[in-house]
């Protein structure tokens, strides 16, 4: 389970945001488990992955683009 919350951004700048999971520390062959959808403004969203995972390592990897990217956000990630 994942819930990202995009608390400002700037106009004319985009947001895009993965959780990816692998078997190894050194991630050498993540795999992306949720995707969120892109956004360019304040918003928030919850998302869940169907099925078993064996992975032990997780991350959030995020990736502004735009002239001067600005975004005040927060990912939290809860795995059962």
């Amino acid at each position: 389970y994942a819930a990202l919350h995009v608390f400002s951004a700037a106009v004319t700048d985009t947001l895009d945001v993965i959780v990816e999971s692998d078997e190894a520390e050194a991630f050498t062959t993540p795999t992306t488990r949720l995707t969120f959808t892109q956004t360019a403004a304040a918003t928030s969203e919850w998302k869940e992955a169907l099925g078993a995972v064996t992975d032990t390592w997780w991350r959030v990897k995020a990736t502004i683009g735009g002239v001067d990217p600005s975004f005040n956000i927060a990912v939290s990630v809860g795995i059962l």
